[in-house]
């Protein structure tokens, strides 16, 4: 077909105005996408809080990081308190607090690719 050619021969069906559904219509539907909306609002609905925290516990993969995530920072503020106790009483200077976290710090990236390869 060209430019130059019309398209009055060419039948096309009349568009019929689609009708919005109500919930429960969409909720009936048999689709996949409307299955997994009924059934997951219906599961959200029964779940008692006893049961959710089971769930939440049973998540080795959310254990884990939630584990990282508490003991990371933790384990950092108990060794830089330290740090400075260890420099301010047994050293008797605090001036040295500085280049001991830098000793500390260079250490642990040093060993980074290390640790990576466990």
């Amino acid at each position: 077909m060209t430019h130059t050619q019309s398209v009055d021969s060419v039948e096309v069906p009349p568009s019929s105005p689609k009708k919005k559904r109500s919930y429960n219509e969409m909720v009936e539907d048999d689709s996949p996408m409307t299955r997994t909306r009924k059934t997951s609002s219906i599961v959200m609905e029964n779940r008692k809080f006893k049961d959710e925290i089971k769930l939440v516990l049973e998540n080795k993969a959310f254990l884990w990081l939630a584990g990282i995530w508490l003991c990371g920072p933790t384990a950092l503020f108990v060794l830089q308190s330290s740090l400075v106790l260890y420099c301010k009483y047994i050293l008797n200077d605090e001036t040295l607090i500085t280049n001991i976290i830098l000793i500390v710090q260079g250490c642990s990236f040093a060993a980074l690719p290390f640790w990576l390869k466990l």
